[in-house]
């Protein structure tokens, strides 16, 4: 194994080149001279990391869900009892939850994703928050069913969708 720390040798902004603080250095080369894997040991941090963020998306996913039927059901039951529940409820613009995405689940993508595009090796900056299940069918922001993309990519992803064109084009007409 390698005593010796390559990294940081490249340009800034290279996406194969690592730029440890020398703070970080220094701590993962004592690390190594007490005989610890630190390639183990980072790779096992990176899981952990994985875990924890998969855990947090699994609660928001929860507390989102929760929120959408609540006031689904509240909405609803307001419309019941204003007028008959099968015209009214389904009528009333308030059952379907809002596009705006909530700030939790904002959180926890940029926390998985940071500020560029979701897709592997690409290095543009995110500047959409894809629906993966569309949201006109699903009505959710579930953070598992969201991903962060860059312009080019958000168009690719729409456009491959046929169906998403469907789906526009027929609500456009309604």
């Amino acid at each position: 194994m390698s005593t010796g720390m390559n990294v940081g040798a490249g340009k800034v902004g290279q996406p194969n080149t690592l730029h440890l603080s020398p703070e970080v250095q220094q701590k993962l080369l004592e690390l190594q001279q007490k005989g610890i894997d630190i390639n183990n040991f980072i790779l096992e941090s990176l899981q952990k990391r994985e875990q924890e963020i998969a855990e947090r998306k699994e609660e928001i996913s929860k507390q989102i869900l929760k929120r959408e039927e609540e006031k689904f059901v509240k909405n609803f039951m307001k419309n019941s009892m204003e007028n008959s529940a099968e015209s009214s409820a389904w009528k009333s613009n308030e059952r379907f939850p809002t596009k705006h995405i909530p700030i939790s689940a904002r959180k926890i993508l940029h926390e998985e994703f940071g500020k560029k595009c979701s897709i592997k090796n690409c290095q543009k900056p995110s500047v959409q928050i894809h629906h993966i299940q569309r949201f006109f069918a699903s009505q959710s922001h579930d953070p598992r069913y969201l991903a962060p993309l860059c312009k080019e990519h958000h168009e690719l992803a729409h456009s491959a969708d046929l169906a998403y064109h469907d789906i526009r084009r027929k609500t456009k007409q309604l």
